[in-house]
Order: structure tokens, then C-alpha cells, then sequence
């Protein structure tokens, strides 16, 4: 079988392992793998990791380049669609499933001509959302083309029922193929993480430094208030971003910059959980974090804000607390709470632990390799009863 597997994403992150996984395993039982990428100054190590295993990589550019001798080109090849050409270019013969991999929503629209190609490829693709943003959809005629591109795959799958609801309100529709699917985490089934004995509260806050999805200005604000000021903690920041320096800076004009520790990216999770005994994740946006799961599966209680698939998966009070709104009210209200059953933290994160194991798809690429199988298989089917 021939898969083809395209990241609207230009770099690495939560929305990368699923696909990234599920490619090679495909590539492991001998089918033939072609991803495509945004063009990059740099691949990451897991798309080199894919090459040296028989993938094949296709960099996107932004636009065909109207250039005089392209435009005489196209006027001659009669190319109305020259963006939706430029796919058919690249694959011109049959791919058996198709992949597409987006960080939002609604992110394969940023790649010019992919949503016209696709629907010509019928119902052979599988789109997966990882997240959703409050949309600028702007005109019926934009809703309908989002809802075209959904009807048109063979199924639509999103991280968390909140995303798939938020959605459909943007369309005010319906996304009768959805299902819900769920991503790899770095997990050992075997042992909890061992609990950080320090007598500080060591606070972590786990995700990308940006502070219009991931909310650090929120939580800043909340450790800055005066009832915090006497209470010995340590905040965590794990990750990079294109705010690191913003939020540094935050720390320092609210007067806690002596309680706040930049740990860069953590290579995998496991460094994270020894500096933790409360995850907090203040975000605007997010579908189900990586984070939040692999911080259930090390045994560890978190403080979230209901957005995405969070409240989901946090049991509140039981798992951990949940905000009701990612504002700086709501955030400190649940974080009081969580301050309040500092005493709790550990048997919490023991029954986060056990919600996480009950609720986890224990090989989220398997399953996903598996419906594009079934995709090939019924296009296969189909094929021979024509012939």
C-alpha cells in the first residue's frame, strides 16, 4: 500500500507524534510512505528518522511562484487551479490513504491547493484535528467550504468531544464522520513516578512558551497576588517558545522573578515529573495536551482551565482542579483550591493515575494506521468491482 502523510505543521510539536508514529509502522510492514512537510530550514530528528527507514519527504511551498514563464505555462496547459495543480504534479499516481495532519481545525486551508486536490481524491483521506482556535470565519461561503472538506474525508477526528462541539458551533453543523482520538505519550505502565521529597511545593507549568494558547501571563498573575506571597513554592516553566523572554520579563515587573525557574525542553517527559509535585496549565486554547496525559500517567495532580478536552480527562477535585474559564479569576480560584488540598496532591495524582489508565488508547498509532488500512482496503474493494 501506498500512504501518504501531510503535516500542516512547519515544526515539531504535540500535534507531530501520531502521524510521525503511525508512518513508521507503516514503513515497518513494508508499505511505501511519502510525507509532506511546509518548507523547513531544518527537519527534526524523527522526519530524519523516517528518510533512514525508505520515507519519502515533499516540501510545500507557500505559493507557486506566478512568474511570467510559469503563468505562459499554465495559459497553455489550460491550468485554471495552478495551487491544486501543483499536487497533482507531485502525486499523479494512485496513494492508497491519506493523512492529513493539522495543528488546528481548519490548518490545511494554509496549504494552497491541498483542500481542492484532496476532494478529488474522494473519500481516501483522514483528517486529524489536534486543536481549535476561535475561528475568523468570516462568510457562509468560508463555513461551507470548511464543511465540504469535512463531508468529503472518509472520517474527521478530533483529540476531545469539546473540540469537536466547538467546531461544529463554528459551522452550525454537524461533523456526522467524527470520531475521537488520542495521541502517544512517553508512559511506563509499570511504575509511578517516584514523588519529589522536597517540603517546597514544586509547581511546574509544562508546555510551550506562548502565551496566547498556553495562558503563562494567567498564572503569572495569579502567584504575583499578595495572598501567594508568603507561600514557599517554586514555579517550573518547561519548554521554549517564541514568548520565553516576554513571560521572563512578566516574572520580573509582578516581583516573583525569585520564585520563577526556566528549564528549557525537557528531553521527554520524565526530568519533568522529579521537579513536580502540581502541574498547571493556565491555557486559551488546546485540544488534549500531551502534558496533561503523561502527567496523569506519572502520578501527578494538575490545575487546568476548561478548554478543549481538559475537564475531559481532570475529574475536578479528584484528579486535580479545573477553572472554569481561562482568566485570571477563574485560574486562581482553582489554584486556591488546589493550595488549600496541598495535603491531597499525592492521592490525587494516584487517582489520576488510574483514570489515565482506564481512559488511554494504549497505541493511539496503531489505531490510526489501522483506519487508514481500512480506507486502502475499501478503495482497493471498490476499484475491482468497477474493473
Amino acid at each position: 500500500m501506498r500512504f501518504l502523510f501531510i503535516s500542516t505543521k512547519g515544526d515539531w510539536g504535540g500535534s507531530e507524534p501520531l502521524w510521525c508514529e503511525a508512518a513508521e509502522r507503516a514503513l515497518q510492514e513494508g508499505h511505501e510512505v511519502v510525507f509532506v512537510l511546509p518548507e523547513t530550514k531544518e527537519l527534526h530528528a524523527r522526519h530524519k528518522t523516517l528518510l533512514a527507514k525508505g520515507a519519502h519527504v515533499v516540501f510545500r511551498p507557500k505559493r507557486q511562484n506566478p512568474t511570467l514563464t510559469n503563468r505562459i505555462r499554465w495559459k497553455i496547459a489550460g491550468i485554471l487551479q495552478p495551487e491544486t495543480q501543483w499536487w497533482r504534479e507531485q502525486f499523479p499516481h494512485k496513494i492508497d490513504a491519506i493523512c492529513v495532519s493539522q495543528g488546528g481545525a481548519y490548518c490545511a486551508f494554509n496549504m494552497p491547493g491541498l483542500v481542492n486536490w484532496l476532494k478529488e481524491q474522494r473519500n481516501r483521506y483522514y483528517v486529524i484535528c489536534q486543536s481549535t482556535r476561535v475561528p475568523l470565519i468570516q462568510s457562509d461561503s468560508m463555513r461551507q467550504q470548511i464543511g465540504d472538506y469535512y463531508s468529503h474525508a472518509a472520517r474527521v477526528g478530533f483529540t476531545a468531544l469539546g473540540n469537536k462541539k466547538e467546531v461544529e458551533v463554528h459551522l452550525a453543523s454537524e461533523i456526522a464522520n467524527s470520531f475521537i482520538h488520542q495521541n502517544p505519550i512517553d508512559f511506563s505502565a509499570a511504575d509511578i513516578i517516584p514523588w519529589p521529597q522536597a517540603s517546597q511545593a514544586l509547581i511546574s507549568c509544562p508546555s510551550r512558551l506562548f502565551v496566547e494558547d498556553k495562558g503563562q501571563d494567567i498564572l503569572l498573575q495569579v502567584l504575583a497576588s499578595e495572598h501567594w506571597a508568603s507561600r514557599d513554592f517554586k514555579l517550573h516553566f518547561f519548554g521554549d517558545g517564541p514568548d520565553e523572554a516576554y513571560i521572563s520579563n512578566l516574572a520580573k515587573h509582578l516581583g516573583i522573578a525569585h520564585k520563577v525557574e526556566f528549564c528549557g525542553k525537557a528531553e521527554g517527559m520524565l526530568p519533568i515529573w522529579h521537579k513536580t509535585h502540581l502541574v498547571v496549565l493556565p491555557s486559551r486554547s488546546e485540544g488534549v495536551p500531551l502534558v496533561l496525559v503523561g502527567a496523569m500517567a506519572a502520578g501527578r495532580p494538575s490545575v487546568v482551565t476548561d478548554v478543549g478536552g481538559n475537564a475531559e480527562w481532570i475529574r475536578d477535585n479528584r484528579d486535580g482542579f479545573v477553572a472554569r474559564m481561562s482568566n485570571v479569576w477563574a485560574f486562581s480560584e482553582a489554584l486556591e483550591r488546589a493550595w488549600e488540598n496541598r495535603h491531597r496532591w499525592r492521592e490525587m495524582g494516584e487517582a489520576a493515575r488510574e483514570t489515565c489508565l482506564a481512559k488511554r488508547d494504549p497505541d493511539p498509532a496503531g489505531t490510526l494506521l489501522a483506519l487508514l488500512r481500512k480506507a486502502a482496503e475499501r478503495e482497493g474493494k471498490a476499484e475491482t468491482l468497477k474493473s
